[in-house]
């Protein structure tokens, strides 16, 4: 396996666990700020945290299919 192919296939991954993270961190920020805060602006702070979990989603959904394109040479 040449460094080009294992460079695109761990890039694919770390684009893949950056969008799974931005969507976790955006569950929790929203779930905190609409349950248990008192702050004025938790519903701003909501609305940020689903477009966080959206902005996440959508980059999972681009590496995602690389993956499992992927997938089949290895396994």
């Amino acid at each position: 396996m040449n460094i080009k192919r294992v460079f695109v296939v761990m890039s694919a991954y770390i684009i893949c666990a950056t969008g799974a993270t931005l969507a976790m961190f955006g569950i929790f920020l929203s779930a905190w700020s609409f349950f248990v805060s008192s702050d004025d602006n938790k519903f701003y702070w909501g609305g940020g945290g689903i477009l966080i979990i959206y902005i996440g989603y959508l980059i999972y959904r681009f590496a995602f299919p690389h993956i499992r394109r992927k997938w089949d040479d290895y396994y």
